[in-house]
């Protein structure tokens, strides 16, 4: 901005002077060098008949006005405060009239810190850092809580016998421990775990690792903390005993095996046959198939191989059960159930005459 100061003599508009503002960092002999330099020059200029008392004068207004612009500048170097009514700082195109009252020195520190280029209030570095460590404080605390909750709530308790193999491979698929409480407590003939419970125990605890199985004394409650499902192959035969068929380990298998590390390969020795549980020949027929519909088809198609035929009460089949590792399984809507094309069955018998297998046959159809 540029100050004039004018004198009318004869009706004539003269500017004997040119004043310009002093900028932040211009040294007080730099600025008054111009300004008398350009002083001089508009004394040149003017015509020699006017008088030289308007010129002193004018010289004198100028100074005066120059010292008091740069001492009301020195005592109150503010943006956005009012200045003199003879002199305004405005420090670029426009008064910086907006914000908190602040230094131009705090302004160029807080820009040198990486704060806020403009001229108002902003956020310091040390309150952006305690902010931070509030935030930051807060999430821990949120996360500690979250942690506590499902400690506190990671053992899931049931009562009774009932589904006792479903709730153990549920626990090894959710990584959830599960305490399961008065099992057979109140039977006459056998009180607590039967023994193809405890066979099922060691099966998935030969199958895992960090698996933790604790029963009381009376085999009324266990509790069961689920490992990691690392599959391989299971050189040794492992014996399951003649309280179930075969087909209740093998569908337990095919729960879990699907989702471990590697492939599982073991062969289980026990009956094939039992009243109780369905044949390996309706889980080759009927569950393997439904498998294959949720994505367990060709090089991920579970195998299981008949080795040898086991009755009761001596038992003594084999299957081998091969399952390999499944990377994802597809949604599945079964909404129709289908028509019966045929029906077909097997029968095996052993250590008695052929007619028995032939009169079974002629009685199924």
């Amino acid at each position: 901005m540029n100050l004039c100061t004018s004198h009318t003599i004869d009706r004539s508009y003269i500017c004997v002077g040119s004043v310009r503002q002093i900028r932040p960092g211009t040294t007080d002999s730099l600025a008054r060098h111009n300004l008398f330099a350009e002083s001089d020059q508009m004394e040149r200029s003017i015509p020699p008949s006017l008088p030289r008392g308007s010129i002193a004068s004018g010289r004198r207004e100028m100074r005066r006005k120059s010292v008091s612009s740069r001492e009301g500048r020195e005592a109150k170097q503010t943006y956005g405060s009012s200045a003199p009514s003879n002199s305004m700082p405005t420090y670029g195109s426009r008064p910086a009239t907006y914000g908190a009252p602040k230094s131009f020195e705090e302004a160029a520190q807080s820009k040198r810190e990486g704060g806020r280029s403009s001229f108002g209030s902003g956020p310091s570095p040390g309150s952006s850092a305690r902010a931070g460590a509030s935030v930051a404080a807060a999430k821990e605390s949120l996360v500690v809580k979250a942690a506590s909750d499902v400690a506190a709530g990671s053992v899931i308790r049931f009562q009774g016998s009932d589904e006792f193999r479903y709730r153990l491979c549920l626990s090894v698929l959710s990584g959830r421990q599960v305490r399961i409480q008065s099992v057979r407590d109140r039977s006459v003939t056998a009180i607590g775990l039967r023994d193809h419970e405890v066979t099922l125990l060691r099966l998935l605890d030969l199958i895992s690792n960090g698996t933790k199985i604790d029963i009381n004394e009376t085999g009324t409650a266990v509790s069961f903390r689920p490992g990691v499902v690392l599959g391989g192959a299971v050189r040794e035969r492992f014996k399951c005993g003649n309280a179930r068929g075969l087909s209740y380990y093998v569908e337990a298998l095919l729960l879990l095996a699907p989702f471990g590390k590697r492939p599982l390969s073991i062969t289980l020795v026990g009956p094939t046959e039992t009243p109780t549980d369905p044949s390996l020949e309706s889980v080759q027929q009927v569950l393997l198939p439904l498998l294959a519909s949720f994505g367990m088809e060709g090089e991920y198609t579970p195998r299981v191989e008949v080795l040898r035929k086991g009755l009761l009460p001596a038992g003594g089949g084999a299957v081998r059960v091969t399952i390999p590792v499944v990377r994802r399984l597809r949604p599945v809507h079964v909404m129709a159930e289908g028509f019966v094309k045929r029906v077909r069955g097997t029968v095996v018998a052993a250590r008695v005459s052929a007619q028995v297998a032939n009169r079974a046959v002629f009685g199924a159809r």
